[in-house]
């Protein structure tokens, strides 16, 4: 019996994420969405290697499962989230401000614009 949403791995500069195949088809056609559509083809040893900050990609892939992010503060991280999109072609993203719940004086509203790599 095959899964037909599996599990896969994420290998995001050398930090391991793990997440179920459809998350990554979840946001109109990006980098993330070549893995779920079968364009991008695993390593070796069946993870999927991207070139990016593993600091940062936890934030990512909650937009992916979620279509949100939600920043602690707005600071240099909301620049280097942005960097991140850009470079992943999350378009959606970079189109769409958020207003997140929860927090307010914590949280911020933002618009992430994908030309600003």
């Amino acid at each position: 019996m095959s899964d037909k949403n599996p599990i896969v791995t994420l290998n995001v500069g050398g930090q391991l994420f793990n997440t179920r195949l459809e998350t990554l088809g979840n946001r109109g056609r990006n980098e993330l969405y070549k893995i779920y559509s079968g364009e991008t083809k695993p390593e070796k040893d069946g993870t999927y290697f991207i070139d990016r900050d593993p600091k940062l990609f936890h934030y990512i892939l909650n937009y992916m499962r979620d279509g949100r992010i939600i920043f602690p503060k707005k600071d240099l991280i909301t620049m280097q989230i942005s960097q991140e999109v850009g470079a992943l072609g999350l378009e959606e993203l970079s189109k769409n401000p958020e207003v997140l719940p929860g927090g307010a004086a914590e949280n911020i509203m933002i618009t992430i614009f994908s030309n600003t790599i």
